[in-house]
């Protein structure tokens, strides 16, 4: 095995204006109707990301927001570089960033109800490839862990974890909107150094941030 997941969901290989759009990966969080919405959008930190935000996503539709769990899709075996106990970790820190931030957009829920946004995530791909080079596989979390043995060499290891996301009616379960995104972390320095939380945490806050943003200007914009 090469290389590694698609956590994201959920959450792949980092989008690029010269990458195959047919290359997305698909983890089986979102259904083949979604994965076939999504389309590459550029974002301002030179990155890219997939979405599909529908027109029923506004604010007469939605007044508040539940957001579940970020979840690990599907269930991670343990590894040598990447820990189940790190992508759970970085599950529990996406929940909190997503909280935070959609809850500043719309009220949050504890419960779904009329009116009711539902909001879920999923961690559902990793992948390690050498220093400045593109992932070449996706290796679902499922399959994980352990499989970085065949990266040969010393370079440093650039480290990608994908996130899969649902917007949902909270009520039918109607789809409304769904999203694909690729997070780069910090370098790994060798086949033996340890994916961390801390390698992770400010991608994360900046790709919390892009989703928010668009999260925002779509409940606006569709919402005139």
């Amino acid at each position: 095995m090469r290389t590694l997941i698609a956590l994201l969901v959920v959450l792949a290989l980092p989008v690029s204006a010269d990458d195959d759009e047919n290359r997305i990966p698909r983890s089986g969080f979102l259904d083949d109707a979604a994965y076939d919405r999504l389309e590459l959008v550029t974002i301002p930190n030179d990155e890219a990301a997939r979405r599909w935000l529908g027109p029923k996503l506004n604010f007469a539709n939605y007044k508040t927001v539940l957001v579940d769990p970020v979840v690990i899709y599907p269930e991670p075996e343990a590894g040598e570089q990447v820990s189940v106990e790190t992508l759970e970790a970085i599950s529990e820190y996406s929940t909190t960033l997503l909280r935070d931030k959609l809850g500043a957009v719309l009220t949050l829920s504890e419960e779904p109800g009329p009116e009711v946004l539902r909001v879920r995530g999923a961690l559902t791909g990793v992948s390690v490839t050498t220093e400045g080079m593109k992932p070449y596989e996706i290796v679902p979390v499922a399959a994980v862990l352990g499989g970085f043995k065949a990266l040969t060499g010393k370079r440093d290891r650039d480290v990608w974890v994908f996130f899969e996301m649902r917007f949902e009616d909270s009520v039918s379960g109607e789809l409304v909107g769904a999203s694909f995104r690729s997070v780069k972390g910090e370098q790994l320095k060798g086949k033996k150094d340890q994916l961390s939380l801390e390698d992770m945490k400010e991608s994360l806050d900046t790709v919390t941030d892009d989703g928010s943003d668009a999260f925002d200007q779509t409940l606006k914009a569709n919402s005139q």
